[in-house]
């Protein structure tokens, strides 16, 4: 035992069991019900203070929070310590104190930090493995995290919309991409294609990756496509400077392990590039889970009638104003496992072409903002429908032909949902049905 635990009867939680007994005892028991127990007497609150329990550990506000709960944590594994109002010399003390060399996993997104927190894990923390810093705003330069290569294999940046490109294209080197499988640098809006072309050559390992495409051109997003043979993820928010050459050689250098490409805001692809896109993707058998091309205003009906995928489990379609009524009938028919199909804004579609049709897979049909569908319409197929949560115009949720409530109100217990690339969990609690990042935010954490 690597901590001293007095044994005599005044200082047990339990009379009659030894202390080691009862620290096995609360190991189990997750951060809240611990902090509730200690409450109970002294002897409860030495014992749960005991950093031999808190190798996992969420901190809800950093303020006020001293050295005496920095000892609780010194052998602490993986903490969490999102929006809790901690600071750069916050960071100094956990990183250089005894907690930095135990590290594992670390979530400092959304808190006030800036270059020298980064600087701080970077040369403190040498066994850290995954990292999340998504929100940090003032963080412009990531070089010093080159140090964490020997074991750091997740780095999320979402939303450091200051971080300098040249920075991660310093940082990203053969040594630094030898173990990262998961980088995240959705809403760095500074990214160049620099950057890309790095990541490509050497992020071969790579099986998650999400990038902020402004002004992101075809050539790098190609060899992406050509060299990081293990991506299973892949998310590029802001596609308005592609064109029809990347879709033709995203077809030709797929890979058998992708289960979600997302290709947002497409503004450069045209109707004819889609058409080879969704026609190539037929005769390669592609294993994608997810598709989402929400915002590619040229994607139209003549494209999706080449779409026949059996494996494809979700489709966002949102905002893609060309799709019209018969491209529902063909996707839900000629995709027969699909789970969830997003059309909002789609004011052509009316939904009539599917009224006594019955789909066994479907879980949820968003019709957000789609100004044609009847609730009529929607009742008689929700009856027939029974699994399938429907959405209407105002976010109104049909389920078994009656209205239930709102989408993002909806709670259930214990119902099978598809969440994860590749896996399901049961899930109980609010449903945020038709929520466009849903399953994608299920997996980048």
């Amino acid at each position: 035992m690597e901590q001293t635990i007095s044994n005599n009867n005044i200082d047990r939680p339990f009379p009659t069991l030894p202390n080691e007994i009862t620290l096995l005892i609360l190991s189990y028991l997750n951060q809240q019900t611990r902090i509730k127990i200690l409450r109970v007497s002294k002897a409860f609150r030495n014992i749960i203070y005991s950093s031999i329990l808190w190798h996992e550990a969420i901190i809800y506000n950093s303020r006020g929070f001293g050295n005496e709960a920095l000892e609780i944590l010194k052998k602490v594994h993986s903490l969490s310590a999102r929006a809790s109002g901690l600071d750069d010399e916050f960071v100094r003390k956990l990183a250089m104190g005894p907690p930095g060399q135990s590290l594992r996993v670390l979530d400092l997104s959304v808190n006030d930090i800036t270059d020298k927190t980064v600087f701080y894990i970077g040369n403190n923390c040498p066994n850290l493995q995954k990292l999340f810093l998504e929100g940090c705003d003032e963080i412009t330069n990531i070089k010093p995290l080159i140090k964490l290569s020997s074991h750091l294999n997740t780095l999320i940046l979402s939303y450091c919309s200051e971080l300098l490109d040249f920075t991660i294209a310093d940082l990203i080197s053969s040594v630094f991409g030898e173990n990262l499988s998961k980088l995240d640098l959705d809403g760095c809006h500074r990214l160049t294609d620099v950057s890309i072309y790095r990541i490509s050559c050497y992020l071969k390992n790579l099986e998650y990756l999400a990038i902020d495409g402004q002004g992101i051109n075809d050539d790098p997003i190609i060899n992406v496509f050509r060299n990081c043979r293990k991506l299973i993820l892949f998310s590029m928010s802001f596609c308005d400077s592609l064109t029809d050459n990347c879709l033709y050689n995203i077809v030709l250098n797929i890979n058998p392990c992708l289960k979600f490409l997302r290709l947002r805001k497409g503004l450069g692809f045209t109707d004819e590039g889609f058409h080879y896109f969704f026609k190539g993707l037929s005769l390669k058998n592609h294993s994608f889970y997810y598709l989402d091309l929400s915002e590619c205003s040229y994607l139209s009906d003549m494209a999706l009638q080449q779409m026949s995928h059996d494996n494809i489990c979700w489709l966002n379609l949102d905002w893609c104003w060309n799709v019209k009524e018969s491209s529902i009938l063909t996707i839900l028919t000629s995709c027969p496992n699909i789970q969830e199909l997003m059309v909002t804004g789609c004011n052509d579609i009316t939904c009539e072409s599917i009224i006594g049709k019955k789909f066994l897979n479907l879980k949820v049909l968003n019709l957000l903002s789609c100004r044609a569908v009847e609730p009529i319409t929607l009742q008689a197929i929700s009856e027939l429908n029974k699994n399938a949560y429907i959405i209407d115009y105002y976010g109104e949720v049909y389920k078994n032909g009656k209205k239930i409530g709102f989408h993002e109100e909806i709670y259930i217990d214990g119902e099978d949902v598809e969440w994860m690339v590749g896996g399901r969990e049961r899930r109980c609690g609010l449903l945020h049905v038709g929520h466009f990042l849903r399953f994608f935010k299920g997996y980048s954490i």
